[in-house]
């Protein structure tokens, strides 16, 4: 049986320790770099919201666009 929450925890967290990055990363003046980690925050945090919504695992996408669409 899958535990919800703690896939939901584990894409959150992972989102919150890349946004940290993402930051740290744009004031140093990488930006490309910065935004590599922006992308995969905001991924993490929709796959923590598929979870969520759907009960069920987060797909093995990095598409934004489709992850958003996951949610309804």
């Amino acid at each position: 049986m899958i535990d919800i929450n703690k896939q939901v925890s584990h894409w959150s967290r992972g989102a919150n320790e890349d946004f940290i990055v993402a930051k740290e990363l744009i004031e140093r003046g990488r930006i490309r770099h910065g935004l590599f980690f922006a992308h995969l925050a905001i991924e993490k945090i929709l796959k923590s919201h598929v979870c969520r919504h759907t009960n069920d695992l987060a797909p093995p996408v990095h598409n934004l666009g489709r992850l958003a669409e996951k949610t309804g």
